[in-house]
């Protein structure tokens, strides 16, 4: 079992947000937003596979009924319906970060153009039908170690200062594992 827990703040025009979140497909969350929330979720992750986690907003009008939920003067927004992730992690361990880097998917709806960006950039506030995407593994310390700080290697830096192969254990776990191997089949001459 895994715990989500979620800060979120809304703004309002026309109508609060709707916060929507799934994990491996399946609604665990769909509801109004109407001030800022703490949320607490718990997770069943699977095991065998990787996991995946939707946080997103639904429902925000773009002409719908010639409504739009973003009000402007002069193009400048003065109202707009939008949900910012103030806060998220699993197991106390934030992932904001990991949601943001991923960036924000817009879903087109309504009246938007065709032509819209399908992914944005945003430091955590969804102003979009949509959702912001993570997936991960079991054991989930380990992979949202790797996620946040394994970087690909830079093979033009000199051996002893590549700071870039930090968590890249491949190598010493190939050699562990032929190191077991030997023992097991020494173990086995010994005991036959």
């Amino acid at each position: 079992m895994i715990t989500l827990d979620l800060k979120v703040l809304p703004t309002f025009c026309n109508d609060w947000p709707i916060l929507e979140i799934h994990h491996n497909g399946e609604l665990i969350c769909k509801q109004k937003i109407k001030e800022q929330q703490d949320l607490k979720f718990f997770l069943h992750a699977k095991k065998e596979s990787n996991n995946k986690l939707e946080i997103g907003m639904s429902q925000k009008r773009f002409g719908k009924d010639n409504i739009w939920d973003t009000e402007t003067v002069n193009e400048k927004i003065i109202k707009d319906r939008t949900l910012t992730i103030v806060s998220c992690s699993l197991n106390q361990i934030d992932i904001k970060d990991l949601l943001i880097k991923n960036q924000y998917h817009v879903k087109i709806v309504d009246q938007q153009p065709i032509y819209h960006p399908t992914k944005v950039y945003s430091e955590g506030t969804m102003n979009y039908n949509g959702a912001f995407y993570l997936t991960y593994e079991l054991p989930l310390y380990n992979n949202l170690t790797n996620q946040k700080w394994k970087k690909p290697v830079d093979d033009s830096l000199s051996y002893f200062s590549n700071h870039t192969l930090v968590f890249h254990y491949e190598q010493d776990i190939k050699l562990l594992e032929e190191i077991e191997q030997i023992c097991n089949e020494i173990e086995k001459k010994l005991s036959a």
